[in-house]
């Protein structure tokens, strides 16, 4: 009897394990069911936001876009498109300047002043006016020596004038009226063309020209005959252009006067070597900035420099420096070596 009654209990006991172990089975796979259901309404909403970052991302560029095309459709409304023709080569540069003086053609402030890559043949240039309504000129130059000043003698150039192309270029300088157009702060289309020495000048006024120019030229090898040989360390960038003004005074080197000369080169990352023109033997200072934005200008913040300047490399740095701790003697020194630093 006792041993039926424990059978039975066993049997029980068995059946009770089975129906746990079923209900235990059932109870994880709900618990999976449950997590899986989780995990997926966590993926389902991570991907919705992402989708919805996206399209907010899409929205933004689109703006940004929109207000570029916007920002250069009102650009190009107030901008100058200038066609140059015939130019002869590619060396140099081409200047192009807008003023509003009558005596502007004969060394007057220019009001805009812009400096391109001379291109052989035909180029576009987009200029922005800076200007008010009104009658200006329009004029430029081929810079071939690429040195920035419209080389001349007498009034007569040595560099091809760039004139309105519905102008007939004569010998002399032509005049304010010749050259000018109305301004009105809207889009313009202009059309110049260079006009060559040796297109311009025939027979004995040619020869009368080109004897002028070789006796002025022989003039100013003889005034700069002296050359100085500069060496530039620690030129961090090929970007924009190395400036160097040659003075011989404080005024020179506080701007109150304008250099003797300027010499402007591509900048080349590292050491550079440049010749720089001396007019005659005596004593010089010779300073510059590397203009890495190619505007013309050293940039500052303040009182300090945000281009780096270049300075003589045996001049301890110091508030208060004069032109007698810059100069050298040209008679005693033909080399110059120049430090580029950075504040």
């Amino acid at each position: 009897m006792r041993s039926l009654i424990l059978k039975t209990i066993k049997i029980f006991s068995l059946l009770i394990l089975v129906a746990c172990s079923r209900d235990n089975v059932r109870l994880v796979d709900e618990f999976k069911a449950q997590e899986e259901q989780k995990r997926q309404e966590l993926q389902s909403q991570e991907e919705q936001k992402k989708a919805e970052e996206a399209e907010r991302a899409k929205q933004a560029q689109e703006e940004i876009e929109a207000k570029k095309k916007e920002l250069q459709a009102n650009i190009k409304n107030k901008s100058i498109s200038v066609t140059i023709q015939g130019l002869r080569n590619s060396e140099g540069r081409v200047v192009v300047v807008l003023c509003a003086q009558e005596d502007c053609l004969r060394g007057a402030d220019f009001v805009q002043k812009e400096t391109y890559p001379a291109e052989e043949g035909q180029m576009t240039i987009e200029m922005i006016p800076r200007l008010e309504p009104g009658e200006y000129v329009i004029f430029g130059f081929h810079d071939e020596n690429g040195n920035d000043d419209w080389d001349h003698i007498d009034l007569k150039p040595l560099e091809a004038p760039i004139m309105l192309s519905s102008y007939q270029p004569q010998e002399k300088l032509p005049e304010f009226s010749d050259l000018s157009f109305e301004w009105q702060q809207k889009h313009l289309e202009i059309s110049l063309t260079a006009h060559y020495l040796d297109d311009l000048i025939e027979g004995k006024v040619k020869n009368e020209a080109e004897e002028d120019i070789q006796d002025g030229q022989a003039e100013k090898d003889e005034n700069e005959k002296s050359v100085l040989s500069v060496k530039i360390i620690g030129v961090k960038s090929s970007q924009g252009k190395i400036v160097l003004d040659l003075c011989d005074s404080d005024e020179c080197l506080d701007d109150k006067s304008e250099p003797l000369k300027t010499v402007e080169v591509p900048a080349q990352e590292g050491v550079m070597d440049i010749q720089v023109p001396v007019p005659a033997t005596g004593e010089y200072a010779l300073t510059g900035f590397h203009d890495m934005n190619g505007d013309g200008r050293i940039e500052m913040n303040g009182a300090i420099p945000k281009e780096p300047v270049i300075l003589p490399a045996d001049v301890t740095l110091k508030p208060g420096l004069k032109f007698k701790d810059f100069k050298f003697d040209l008679s005693e020194k033909s080399n110059l070596e120049l430090k580029v630093y950075s504040f």
